[in-house]
């Protein structure tokens, strides 16, 4: 195991998958064969075979699943399933697989030196589902069909995403859902929950205009939400 961890991090990945391939069928069940396994399937992972290391993780989280290196396996799992992620438009099952594996690994090893770094997987995780289903209410707006496309806006990017990138993306996107059905009382408290919430994102700008539009029309806008004016009172 020594030449296998030495080879590992020398990055000599097509002997150290050789090799293992041979050593594990022979050695199954000796004091290596665990730590081998994880070593097998990392080295398919630098070699993006993503599906076979996700195979071999897999394995030895079946047959070692309170080991040393059932950790390390957690997380490499949900590495592999979210190299197989597609693009947002398409299936995302490999990233639902990806997002369940990571908040596994947080919440069974919430002190393991990876945590960082799988939370930061879960978050780019969540803001790529957000991405999705704004791009899902896009293209419902974009045929006319409002309802379901204020469905992925709010209940979806916004309940589900809301502290994501795409959370003023997705207000503006009802706003202008309801600047199409002419809804100005709904356009005017969106709009200004967007500016109150988000001042300065790109989406303020065509917010203001279209409040603007929604007052002309006689919408009125609500104080509330909008933050009080700094005290500077004794201040220096």
């Amino acid at each position: 195991m020594d030449w296998a961890r030495k080879a590992y991090q020398e990055r000599d990945f097509n002997d150290l998958v050789l090799s293992l391939r041979e050593f594990l069928p022979r050695h199954a069940g000796s004091r290596y064969t665990e730590e081998a396994t994880l070593l097998l399937g990392k080295a398919l992972y630098e070699q993006d075979l993503y599906v076979e290391a996700e195979e071999q993780f897999k394995n030895l989280l079946h047959d070692f699943p309170g080991g040393e290196f059932a950790p390390e396996a957690t997380y490499q799992l949900g590495l592999a399933y979210l190299a197989q992620s597609r693009p947002p438009q398409l299936d995302q099952r490999e990233t639902y697989d990806a997002l369940a594996q990571f908040r596994s690994f947080v919440s069974r090893y919430p002190d393991h030196s990876l945590v960082p770094s799988a939370e930061k997987h879960i978050f780019a995780i969540r803001t790529k589902l957000a991405n999705k289903e704004y791009l899902n209410g896009k293209l419902y707006s974009k045929r006319g069909d409002y309802r379901a496309a204020r469905f992925y806006f709010k209940d979806k990017v916004l309940m589900e995403y809301g502290d994501t990138k795409f959370a003023p993306t997705a207000l503006l996107g009802l706003a202008e859902s309801y600047n199409k059905t002419h809804e100005w009382q709904k356009l005017a408290d969106t709009c200004k929950q967007l500016i109150d919430q988000f001042p300065h994102s790109h989406e303020v700008y065509r917010a203001k205009d279209l409040l603007m539009k929604a007052q002309k029309n006689g919408a009125s806008v609500s104080l509330v939400g909008t933050p009080a004016p700094a005290d500077t009172t004794g201040s220096h």
